[in-house]
């Protein structure tokens, strides 16, 4: 069974997560717990599993596999090579989901 996600400690003393992609099996970027204990971490990581894993503070808890879709997304960007005409056609589509202003 492979895992779903991974713990690590920075150099810092504070816990990461880093989710694995259920689809891929690729890591998402790795998130702060806020934890220097690791029995702490390992608790938040399971309840943001089930939850979400938090987006910021004004939003609500964002599903594992919506988080990979999006970040999938903000890596196809960053690898590519976009023409300027192809930046346009990016922000057409986010003004026309209401994402931004017109």
């Amino acid at each position: 069974m492979r895992r779903s996600y991974y713990i690590h400690q920075r150099k810092n003393g504070i816990f990461y997560v880093e989710f694995v992609n259920p689809e891929n099996g690729k890591k998402l970027s790795a998130r702060s717990t806020g934890e220097t204990d690791q029995i702490k971490a390992q608790v938040k990581a399971e309840l943001w599993k089930i939850n979400g894993i938090p987006t910021d503070r004004l939003q609500k808890p964002r599903p594992i596999i919506e988080a990979a879709g999006i970040e999938s997304i903000i890596r196809s960007i960053r690898k590519s090579e976009i023409l300027a005409e192809d930046a346009l056609r990016i922000v057409d589509t986010l003004k026309n989901i209401g994402l931004l202003p017109e």
